[in-house]
């Protein structure tokens, strides 16, 4: 299963990165991958015209990407 990484661009949640393997999305709290649900509103506005957020509200990185911006090294 392919791992993915997103970062969010709204105001609320700017530069948050979440982590997705399949089904299962993940945020960095206090160093730690903690399960997050907090995707599934930008995912879900790809799909239902009332969610609050818009596709356009986050975007797909690289690996390297997401882990420099959290300040891992690789």
């Amino acid at each position: 299963m392919m791992v993915q990484y997103f970062e969010l661009l709204d105001n609320e949640n700017k530069g948050t990165i979440v982590k997705s393997y399949g089904q299962k999305k993940y945020m960095l709290i206090d160093g730690e991958w903690v399960r997050t649900g907090i995707l599934t509103d930008y995912l879900m506005a790809d799909i239902y015209d009332e969610s609050p957020k818009s596709p356009n509200d986050y975007i797909e990185i690289s690996e390297e990407e997401a882990l420099k911006k959290l300040g891992i090294n690789n």
